[in-house]
């Protein structure tokens, strides 16, 4: 019966964690849109697009098209190769980071009913305990064994979570390169 206290208590620390990382993050998420604040950002993919708006303001907006130009303020920006290919580690970066903490909130979402089915089926198995085959050892035996189940998926979520937490690091140490490279947030003359 721990498990079944446990499960909860791992939900709650991934959300928080998730919170704690987004610092004052919303996300608004629909089809091919999706809008996220973090940081000095405003953070929007669109038809494969990535646009940052900067909150410095003059709300700097820079665009990542899917073909890794990118643009300051409506401006395309010449790129060398090894400045394109910093873009587009940047972009895919990105990209993936939205695919996987979509599918990791899916997931969430699914153990979440997993859960709360396990309680209703602990409810709905103590009608059982009135039949002399089955007992409360029966029931917790039962539920341990599907508690055990959810909580391996909960484990492996954790473990996609703490992934995630390694891929915006990462993120958030390109972007400082990009941002010094281009001086995204300095006056554009100097690009």
């Amino acid at each position: 019966m721990r498990n079944m206290i446990i499960v909860p208590v791992v939900l709650l620390a991934l959300l928080s964690t998730a919170f704690a990382a987004g610092d004052e993050c919303r996300v608004i998420s629909s089809g091919d849109k999706y809008d996220c604040c973090i940081d000095d950002y405003n953070l929007r993919i669109r038809d494969g697009n990535v646009i940052l708006i900067a909150d410095d303001g003059r709300r700097t907006r820079i665009k990542i098209t899917d073909d890794y130009k990118l643009y300051i303020d409506g401006e395309l920006i010449e790129t060398d190769d090894e400045q394109k290919e910093m873009i587009r580690e940047y972009r895919d970066k990105i990209i993936k980071l939205h695919e996987d903490t979509r599918k990791i909130a899916m997931d969430g979402a699914r153990l979440g009913a997993q859960g709360a089915g396990l309680g209703i089926k602990a409810v709905a198995s103590v009608i059982n305990l009135l039949s002399p085959n089955y007992d409360s050892d029966d029931l917790e035996r039962e539920m341990e064994y599907e508690a055990q189940k959810i909580e391996a998926k909960a484990d492996e979520l954790e473990r996609q979570a703490e992934e995630l937490e390694r891929q915006a690091d990462d993120l958030e140490t390109l972007q400082r390169k990009l941002e010094k490279e281009f001086r995204w947030l300095e006056k554009k003359s100097r690009l």
